[in-house]
């Protein structure tokens, strides 16, 4: 029987990247890369494969979603808009409904 260590590398590999995400002492995408990195250089995963989703049109368009909603959230647009629909309700959350 051939013992086939990719299978606990990985296992392992995800068990760590799980901790640092549960730990959230670094930011999400900075841990994604890492990990991604480390499968490439350990041998696990193809770095053709790897790389392939970044090319894929939805993956283009979430991630152009995640830049406009941190732009929204530091501007005051949204607190406006919040202050705007509390107005016309009159703190009524029934109306807004």
């Amino acid at each position: 029987m051939e013992y086939d260590y990719h299978m606990w590398l990985s296992i392992g590999l995800f068990v760590l990247t799980a901790i640092a995400m549960f730990t959230n002492k670094r930011s999400m995408g900075t841990i994604s890369m890492i990990s991604m990195l480390l499968f490439i250089f350990t041998g696990c995963l193809p770095a053709k494969t790897a790389l392939a989703g970044f090319g894929n049109s939805a993956v283009v368009i979430f991630g152009s979603m995640y830049v406009i909603a941190e732009a929204f959230g530091r501007t005051t647009l949204p607190r406006k808009i919040a202050n705007l629909v509390n107005k016309i309700s009159k703190g009524s959350y029934m109306k807004v409904n």
